[in-house]
């Protein structure tokens, strides 16, 4: 399957509008970039939960750029050619950060946003990085939305680096 079916199955979420993809080369890598136009507003972690169900890992965008519209030719169609290049240094962050899957490339977003701060990797600690209690209640409705599951706020505090969490959170799906 090709760029068409990431599209499709990002368009299959309620809140996308529109959708588009193409592979950039970021890093000395090929990278999936995946365009979206917004109905209503929603967080990339949850794209990319729903984007998970429905594709391989290797199928999954690495980046989300929103976009008001999407570029289109003369005829209508997207023009892949006018999509907007990453951030350089979005893409040096989010490598910086890279997960072993998807869970816990996941967990780091909703983590990240939870705390304010970026996450260095897999292993550091939800708490040294200045979580408490009304943060854990933040990071843990973002993880039960994205993943429909309903995990106690325990969870965090046994399982507090987001390689840990995501062994935990893969054993209770």
């Amino acid at each position: 399957r090709g760029v068409g079916a990431v599209e499709a199955v990002l368009e299959q979420h309620p809140a996308v509008a529109r959708a588009a993809a193409r592979l950039w080369r970021l890093n000395g890598t090929a990278e999936l970039v995946a365009y979206v136009v917004l109905r209503e507003e929603t967080g990339d972690a949850q794209l990319l939960a729903h984007a998970a169900q429905r594709l391989t890992d290797a199928e999954l965008p690495r980046h989300f750029i929103h976009l008001p519209v999407l570029p289109t030719t003369f005829n209508g169609k997207t023009d892949r050619a006018r999509l907007p290049a990453p951030d350089d240094s979005k893409a040096a962050l989010q490598a910086a950060v890279s997960a072993a899957g998807v869970v816990e490339q996941l967990v780091m977003q909703i983590w990240s946003g939870a705390l304010g701060v970026p996450l260095g990797g897999v292993h550091d600690n939800f708490f040294a990085l200045g979580g408490h209690s009304l943060k854990v209640i933040a990071a843990m409705g973002g993880i039960n939305r994205a993943f429909g599951v309903a995990l106690p706020l325990a969870t965090l505090f046994q399982h507090p680096t987001p390689r840990a969490f995501a062994g935990a959170l893969q054993r209770a799906i």
